[in-house]
């Protein structure tokens, strides 16, 4: 069923120097299009995340993030990071980015072993780094904030909050189990 998207998970390293390959060719040649296809010209678009569970906001950012460009990759924190953030691991990393990297919006996935994804940012070279509703430039990562500036790397925050966030619905997840209640998550 989902056979398809492991190909799409590399590593951040991987993912870097196929866009310098997809860069170099469209610098190179005009019939470069007929390599890289769906993506031209190529406007790289990273967003990163827990995404545990994924949630329908995660899904409204993911395919937001096509009118900043397109071609989109998106950096999945590891369960070391998530069990360090949030105390718990709800769903593994390899669940999580399964499901990430079968999204049709996603070119590519990666792990990251670090809440500071600057080094992957240095990596891949985004044109645009999308943030979710919690993040703010004021909370901003300050070396995310330095790479991009040093890439030259637009910074975008998704202004629609964290509605539907994935806390809230593991939090009427176990309220629910708990009270042995039905529960629509929103």
């Amino acid at each position: 069923m989902l056979s398809h998207y492991s190909q799409k998970v590399l590593t951040a390293h991987e993912i870097g120097n196929v866009l310098s390959e997809v860069r170099a060719s469209y610098a190179a040649t005009k019939y470069a299009k007929e390599k890289i296809k769906a993506c031209w010209p190529c406007k790289v678009v990273v967003t990163s995340g827990f995404f545990s569970p994924l949630g329908l906001h995660h899904l409204q950012m993911l395919y937001d993030a096509t009118k900043y460009g397109n071609f989109w990759i998106v950096i999945v924190n590891d369960d070391k990071i998530l069990k360090e953030k949030k105390g718990y691991v709800w769903e593994n990393e390899q669940s999580r980015i399964a499901k990430i990297a079968s999204l049709a919006c996603v070119h590519y996935a990666c792990l990251w072993p670090e809440s500071d994804v600057s080094g992957a940012l240095k990596l891949i070279r985004p044109d645009v780094f999308l943030n979710g509703g919690d993040v703010t430039l004021e909370t901003l990562n300050k070396n995310e904030f330095r790479v991009c500036k040093e890439i030259k790397c637009r910074l975008v925050f998704d202004t629609k909050g964290k509605s539907g966030s994935s806390s809230q619905m593991i939090e009427q997840s176990l309220k629910a189990y708990n009270e042995r209640t039905t529960f629509i998550v929103s």
